[in-house]
């Protein structure tokens, strides 16, 4: 028997049980820290490479433009360069810019095994940073962003596989004449739970509906939870510390996660046998 979770957050590590197929579209870890332009020197980005080519062997690089608000507007931030080193699958990345890390992957499979990566990933950056270790960071955070679609995106499938406080948004739609219909719920929660805060959201969306920045859209109905644990304000940076506080932060998304979905959803799509 799968284990009943009744509140979105709890005192105990709820188990992780693997799914098939698994509704992760991707799992993004990310910290930022005050600016080091040395690591985008050459020799910088030499030994970083060098220090995650065995999981990571082909490097790319992307320039991006970010939009600062500002109270006489947006304003257009300097281009920053980021490097990009990637499997060959390209289902794992890690990203390295002069101001943040990032882990991604579109091909999660445990807790363990991320945080292991995300921990190899944080000691290249400090050995690489020069003329010594990354002192403090600014944010810290992890992300989980899952989608249905297809049948399971379906109104009346939805109400069979989450839970009814994550459902009842959409209870709306039942109430509708014939000539009435509801194109997209969304919702949006945020909580502080301890040093972590929590953004939650949820959407049932049609056809080319958005939920965030970071998700992209699909061309069929489709329903998406995305759920971002993150410490904010200046920490020391110490790369297993920062790791230990990222896993608590996966452990509050994925309990989230599983008081989102029904009993039904796990054992339907459980992986191994209960």
């Amino acid at each position: 028997m799968t284990e009943s979770v009744k509140r979105p957050f709890g005192d105990s590590d709820v188990e992780e049980i693997p799914l098939e197929p698994a509704p992760l579209v991707a799992v993004i870890a990310q910290i930022r820290f005050p600016r080091i332009l040395s690591l985008t020197s050459e020799k910088s980005v030499e030994a970083f490479q060098e220090a995650v080519r065995v999981d990571y062997p082909i490097m790319r690089t992307e320039q991006f433009q970010a939009i600062v608000m500002a109270p006489a507007g947006p304003i257009v931030a300097e281009p920053t360069t980021m490097f990009q080193f990637t499997n060959v699958k390209s289902d794992w990345q890690v990203a390295l810019s002069q101001d943040s890390l990032s882990l991604e992957s579109t091909r999660y499979t445990n807790r363990d095994e991320f945080i292991d990566r995300l921990t190899r990933a944080f000691v290249a950056l400090n050995e690489v940073a020069t003329p010594g270790p990354v002192a403090v960071y600014d944010r810290l955070g992890i992300r989980y962003i899952n989608r249905l679609t297809g049948a399971d995106a379906e109104r009346s499938r939805l109400k069979k596989l989450l839970s009814d406080e994550v459902y009842g948004p959409l209870t709306v739609a039942e109430g509708l004449d014939d000539d009435q219909h509801l194109v997209a719920s969304i919702t949006q929660q945020q909580y502080k739970l301890g040093e972590h805060t929590l953004m939650a959201r949820w959407a049932s969306l049609p056809p080319g509906g958005e939920l965030a920045p970071g998700i992209d859209s699909v061309d069929v109905d489709s329903w998406v939870l995305d759920v971002d644990a993150f410490v904010e304000g200046q920490a020391p940076f110490e790369p297993h510390a920062a790791s230990e506080i990222a896993r608590h932060g996966a452990r509050l998304a994925y309990h989230l996660f599983r008081w989102a979905m029904t009993d039904k959803f796990i054992s339907e799509r459980s992986a191994v046998a209960l």
